[in-house]
């Protein structure tokens, strides 16, 4: 008894859980589709009215319909349960037979639904005869069931409006693979990167399409009508009628790459108005917010105050230019306003703009305003934020430490602290200089390889295009065959300019396109007859409709020819025709500018450098004035913390390595001073106040200076004064320039002696600049080294443990190479190619 009370409960459980999802099931519609709005007499097509919504729903009855012969095949149902929400449909299939040949419509049909009626849409048929429908069979398989549609949002804007713009492919009674991203033609806008795509489905004219929806946004450049096209490249192949589905799916039938093209859609692109134009306008359209703070406000003078930009809306935001404070000179030292990368998105930037009181006879931050273009309203607006009062202390003035060169030669006094009176090190440098993410290089990734093997593949090109030149010249044969189009060409347009009338004609055109056949399939004049040359076309492969034009131009000619006048002068137009179709389709070849575009487009996104990501919290310019200020006070603990903070949000810069050594030099740090030192010289190594306190550090330290021996100083000299980045640029305009040179030379004959000198040159220029940046890649920039910071130095054992032997010691500010890592101890190398193994935290790596 207890098996069927529990079934009973069971029953009642699942009763109660499905009402709720009955009361939550999708409301009724109805649709009618077929499989293709083009059908053929005498053959069959399946014709389907899909109720959704419902299950119990009669088929409709539509068998009295005028030209077609219907018949019911039967229903199909669908129950699906999704979170508890049920959808339930039900479709009547019917065998639908046209009896005729023409432009029909199936429907519309009335349905009725739980005692509502419903009605569907007519549905377009296109019925051809059995043998037209057989001509067509050379159309790309599955061409008419593929559709492309672009879309803007509007059909009116403005110079500078960004505007939506999606992309639709619809795809029928088709399957189709390898999708590339759309390619949008237009004349006068810049295209964003597409969306990811989106996939549904829609019904057009009866017709049930699957989509494939991609969005972007495009932004007008000038003025006037701009016509949108879009293309789409992609690989079609037609299912197979009277297979299984799944059967189908793991044997499709042939593909075929193809090419969709969407119909011309124009927008009209307006000016924007000069009446009203304010002065401070720079090009923002849009609708736009307008933000701004500045911190602190109660500073002393010389304090930098950070003031924080933020624009949001929609519109041209990535190309906006910021507002600037409008600052008095002579009160305010001002900067460049820079992004913060990190709070950037596709509807809101934020900029920082730094700004120092000179004096303290300022009370408040001048207003600030931003003017944008209103598309919506066709006017310009303008928003104003502040003004911003400060308030500003005097600061004490602070003795700057006296610059004195470093090479000159030291006082017999002494400083209390045992430092020679008369000797310091230069003060620091009050501008941050470009910030850089730190580590990146120029040369890093596989774009500054890839930049220079193009201007190779360039001349191998162009050296493979002069000799085939070159030999064409020389064969008559071929040249023969490649004037072969323009003698033809030049033919016809003489006979479709003179009047025809009598057997002249046909004479002089079956002259030219026996001319033309004979050049092109290496054939004698003698020779020349319609099966040898249709049998020579066949073995080239040639389209079956290209010989099916030969085949009846020559069966035209040979007709005509002996023909009354009056029937010749009739057939004139299709002979003509099909010469030139015959000529124009032997002459088609395939053109590699759109792959060539594609290369070109390749080198430049992989050539493309990643901008640096702003800091966290404080932009990376606050912060290095914010150092300058606590050193020039004397806070040298403070600068230290406020210049890492720079290095630790990624970023990097010379003058503030250069600043950092200094603030560590003065917080009595020797040995992280040495090692800024070092980065500041690896950034900047021309600069001589780098040079001048890194050997004045080294001097306290009582460490020699690594110098490069003399043959290496002569061999490669570029290499201690200039960064490998800009060693790579240098590299690169001459190896360019040495393959242009060549190529040049190839074109232009007469000047190969003076070229092939001017390439010498830039080769040798190459050689020895390329092998400097060898030089500085291994002895500088791609070595992995670190300097001894701890206060004791640090003991080199021969193992990496704690009990090692040790053996032997590193002073304060030594330089060691890294050779392996081991959890918690660095294996290093000493100058004199010693090894062994430090703890970690006894060393401070450089970058």
């Amino acid at each position: 008894m207890r098996a069927p009370r529990i079934a009973a409960l069971a029953l009642a459980l699942a009763v109660g859980w499905l009402a709720p999802a009955a009361r939550a099931a999708d409301p009724v519609s109805v649709e009618a589709t077929v499989e293709s709005n083009d059908a053929v007499v005498n053959q069959s097509f399946v014709f389907t009215i899909a109720v959704n919504g419902a299950q119990n729903v009669s088929p409709p009855a539509i068998y009295d319909v005028q030209d077609f012969d219907v018949s019911y095949l039967g229903p199909q149902t669908q129950v699906s349960f999704v979170n508890g929400h049920m959808s339930a449909s039900v479709s009547h299939r019917y065998r639908v037979v046209p009896l005729r040949a023409g432009e029909f419509k199936l429907g519309p049909f009335a349905v009725d639904v739980q005692g509502q009626h419903y009605e569907t849409k007519a549905v377009p048929i296109h019925v051809t005869a059995a043998a037209a429908a057989q001509r067509r069979q050379g159309a790309p398989a599955g061409a008419e069931g593929v559709r492309l549609v672009v879309a803007p949002a509007k059909s009116e804007v403005y110079v500078g409006e960004r505007v939506d713009l999606t992309v639709t492919l619809l795809i029928g009674n088709v399957r189709v693979r390898d999708l590339q991203y759309p390619v949008i033609t237009a004349d006068g806008v810049t295209v964003d990167k597409f969306s990811q795509p989106t996939e549904g489905s829609e019904v057009i004219d009866g017709q049930r399409y699957h989509t494939v929806v991609l969005r972007t946004t495009m932004t007008p450049v000038r003025s006037g009508t701009v016509e949108l096209t879009a293309t789409m490249a992609l690989t079609a192949a037609t299912s197979r009628r009277g297979v299984d589905p799944l059967f189908d799916q793991f044997f499709p039938g042939t593909g075929k790459q193809m090419t969709v093209e969407s119909e011309r859609t124009a927008i009209a692109v307006l000016a924007l108005p000069e009446q009203g134009r304010p002065a401070d306008f720079s090009g923002a359209v849009g609708s736009f917010e307008f933000d701004m703070s500045a911190k602190p406000t109660t500073v002393a003078v010389g304090d930098p105050i950070t003031v924080r930009l933020e624009l949001s809306g929609n519109g041209n935001l990535a190309s906006l230019t910021p507002p600037a404070v409008p600052v008095d000179g002579r009160v305010f030292r001002s900067y460049d306003a820079q992004p913060v990368k990190d709070q950037d998105s596709a509807e809101r930037r934020v900029f920082e703009q730094v700004v120092i009181p000179k004096t303290a006879d300022v009370h408040e931050l001048p207003a600030v305003s931003f003017t944008f273009f209103h598309p919506a309203a066709r006017a310009y607006r303008t928003i104003t934020r502040g003004p911003t009062p400060l308030t500003i202390v005097a600061g004490g003035q602070q003795e700057k430490p006296q610059i004195v060169d470093a090479n000159a030669a030291p006082p017999e006094q002494a400083h209390p602290q045992g430092q020679p009176l008369g000797r310091d090190i230069v003060y620091i440098k009050d501008e941050p200089g470009t910030f850089q993410p730190r580590g990146s290089r120029l040369y890093h990734g596989g774009a500054f390889a890839l930049l220079q093997l193009v201007p190779v593949a360039l001349f191998a090109a162009l050296w493979t295009a002069v000799r085939r030149r070159e030999r064409l010249a020389a064969d008559p044969r071929l040249v023969r065959f490649r004037g072969a189009g323009r003698d033809a060409r030049r033919a016809l347009a003489a006979l479709d300019a003179a009047p025809g009338g009598d057997g002249r004609f046909y004479d002089a055109l079956f002259t030219a396109v026996t001319a033309y056949l004979g050049a092109k399939l290496d054939l004698p004049p003698g020779a020349i007859e319609r099966e040898r040359v249709l049998a020579r076309l066949q073995g080239n492969g040639t389209a079956p409709q290209t010989r099916e034009r030969v085949a009846a131009f020559f069966e035209l000619v040979e007709r005509v020819r002996y023909a009354p006048a009056a029937v010749a002068t009739a057939e004139q137009a299709t002979a003509l025709e099909l010469a030139t179709a015959i000529v124009d389709a032997l002459e088609r070849q395939r053109r590699l500018d759109r792959h060539l575009a594609a290369a070109v487009a390749v080198v430049l996104a992989s050539a493309a450098l990643l901008a640096p990501a702003g800091a966290d919290e404080v932009g990376p310019q606050t912060a290095f004035f914010q150092g300058n200020q606590a050193y020039t006070e004397g806070r040298y603990g403070d600068a230290v913390r406020a210049y890492e903070s720079v290095r630790a949000a990624g970023q990097d810069s010379g003058a503030l390595e250069f600043n950092l050594g200094n603030a560590y030099f003065k917080n009595n740090q020797l040995p992280l001073a040495i090692a800024s030192y070092e980065r500041a010289r690896g950034i900047l190594p021309r600069d001589p106040d780098v040079q001048a306190n890194l050997a004045y550090a080294l001097e306290l330290a009582q460490v020699d200076d690594e110098a490069p021996p003399l043959w290496q100083r002569l061999a490669f000299p570029f290499a201690a004064r200039a960064t490998g980045s800009e060693l790579a640029v240098v590299a690169t305009v001459c190896w360019w320039a040495f393959w242009l040179l060549l190529a040049v030379r190839l074109v232009v004959p007469r000047l190969r002696l003076g070229l092939g000198r001017a390439a010498a040159a830039a080769a040798a220029i190459y050689l020895v600049v390329a092998g400097s940046f060898g030089l500085r890649l291994v002895a500088t920039e791609l070595r992995d080294s670190a300097i001894v910071a701890a206060p004791g130095g640090a003991a080199v054992r021969f193992e990496p443990s704690a009990t090692g032997t040790e053996h032997f010691a590193a002073a304060p500010g030594t330089r060691l190479d890294i050779t392996e890592q081991r959890d918690d101890w660095l294996q290093v190398r000493r100058a004199d190619g010693l090894r062994g193994w430090v703890p970690r935290d006894t060393v401070e790596p450089l970058d």
